[in-house]
């Protein structure tokens, strides 16, 4: 059974002290279907990606579909590189490795391309998911435009210098 799949069909989830999504064969109450899970990530207002091991794109929400300007047909199978910049590949597997590591990978600055070419920065933060045997079986992506905070951010500095230079004249 593929991630796909088990997004859509599997029996129940739950959220690990690790937090890894895991699905599981429990009757508890208190695991949802994991279609639930895929429902829940359409709803996130930021755009999350779901990847195998390999690096291909087996799921997206429909933020991402919205940002990055593709349509989810297009992007399922390809990699996940081909939202990436190929100045930032190097990070991209850099974070891949922390994140099976299962080293905490939260709000690291990086930048992603839409399909009309346009680059904007983002936080990433990544996450296993593993199967119901705790086999990872793939990682989520979330990734938050911060391009408004970075325009804010280079207009105060540029605020700044003028400051600088009237107070220095």
């Amino acid at each position: 059974t593929t991630l796909s799949e088990q997004l859509e069909t599997g029996p129940a989830v739950k959220e690990t002290t690790k937090g890894k999504l895991t699905s599981g064969t429990s009757k508890s109450v208190e695991k949802q279907p994991i279609r639930h899970m895929s429902r829940m990530i359409q709803v996130v207002p930021d755009p999350i990606l779901i990847e195998d091991l390999a690096g291909r794109l087996l799921e997206l929400n429909d933020e991402a579909v919205r940002v990055f300007g593709w349509r989810r047909e297009a992007l399922i199978g390809q990699p996940v590189k081909t939202l990436i910049p190929p100045e930032q590949h190097a990070q991209a597997d850099e974070l891949l490795l922390r994140c099976k590591r299962v080293e905490e990978v939260r709000n690291v600055e990086g930048l992603r391309v839409t399909k009309d070419g346009q680059i904007h920065p983002v936080l990433i933060s990544l996450t296993l998911l593993t199967d119901e045997q705790n086999q990872v079986v793939g990682i989520a992506t979330l990734t938050q435009d911060i391009s408004h905070q970075k325009a804010t951010e280079r207009a105060l500095r540029e605020s700044e210098e003028r400051l600088r230079a009237i107070v220095n004249t």
